[in-house]
């Protein structure tokens, strides 16, 4: 198996699921995908980033769409079905509302620890001093900068040491085509709601999870590597298992991570849906497995079809 370990885990959930967009340019060629399976064993889905929702009274298509929130520029592709999609939609709709500045500059808040908590009161001595280290000689920065703020905060800049320099963005793009053809932009959550779900992690694991992360950057660029290669084959059984079969330590977390999120997803979705034709990118994490958006949304009724190429 790919990921046995729960810092290769932790770092697969993190790079798929979480929703923070900065601008980025679209200047490299990218690379075409290899050709898609359209016959799926019995039981699971066709590989497919996009899909096709119709029926249950809706009187127009609408789409959802698989992202994977940060790739290398020479990897980064959208597909003409994806384009064309994205044009016939009346609106569009992200995890987060994405062209909600306000929103979105609350994160520095929200990522700081409660009252007057410092890292060097939740970490032990010897964890405290290899975090230092790392923050002082690898980003230049100081220690004290990131003092009152959560882990997760310096998990962030972990990861971003795994991408390549300059990287693209699925959501940026969908949104600057989204402004230009004068859609309007929707959000099936609250970056409030974001937070709180990674909140209901323990800080005693958020902040082994950034430990393990610094101390197998090396080995885990091969995990991300393989990540991308998953997602241009458009293989969603491949992500669901890398994301939760393969962890059982990220499976007891799977209930608030993902499958609450989706469920609440879906009765917005469906609001969305039944009002105007909706073109919906979420992170492809949440599309697979018998809780995924996919199946919730079928269960509710909706002909959800892939768009195979």
């Amino acid at each position: 198996m790919i990921m046995s370990t729960i810092q290769n885990n932790t770092l697969i959930y993190f790079l798929l699921l979480v929703s923070i967009c900065t601008g980025f340019s679209f200047n490299c060629p990218a690379q075409i995908p290899p050709p898609q399976n359209s016959n799926p064993p019995e039981g699971q889905l066709a590989n497919s980033l996009l899909w096709r929702i119709t029926e249950n009274g809706l009187t127009d298509t609408s789409w959802l769409f698989g992202t994977i929130h940060l790739i290398g520029q020479r990897d980064f592709y959208v597909r003409p079905s994806v384009k064309a999609s994205l044009q016939s939609s009346e609106q569009v709709a992200f995890e987060l509302k994405l062209n909600d500045m306000s929103m979105l500059m609350s994160m520095n808040e929200l990522l700081k620890l409660q009252g007057n908590e410092t890292l060097e009161e939740l970490l032990d001595p010897e964890q405290y001093r290899e975090l230092t280290i790392w923050v002082e000689d690898s980003l230049g920065a100081k220690m004290e900068d990131f003092e009152h703020k959560k882990p997760f905060a310096l998990l962030q800049l972990a990861l971003q040491r795994l991408l390549p320099e300059n990287p693209a963005s699925y959501e940026f793009y969908l949104l600057q085509e989204a402004v230009s053809q004068e859609k309007e932009v929707f959000g099936l959550e609250t970056m409030q709601d974001q937070m709180a779900v990674f909140d209901s992690i323990p800080i005693a694991e958020q902040i082994e999870w950034t430990l393990e992360t610094l101390r197998n950057l090396d080995s885990m660029k091969g995990i991300w590597q393989e990540l991308v290669r998953v997602y241009q084959r458009q293989d969603l059984n491949r992500l669901q298992q890398m994301i939760v079969e393969e962890s059982p330590e990220l499976r007891s977390h799977s209930e608030v991570l993902l499958n609450k999120r989706n469920e609440i997803w879906i009765d917005r979705i469906s609001r969305l849906i039944a009002e105007k034709s909706t073109f919906i990118a979420v992170g492809a994490g949440h599309l697979g497995g018998e809780h995924g958006v996919i199946r919730l949304l079928q269960a509710s009724g909706y002909t959800v079809e892939p768009i195979l190429q």
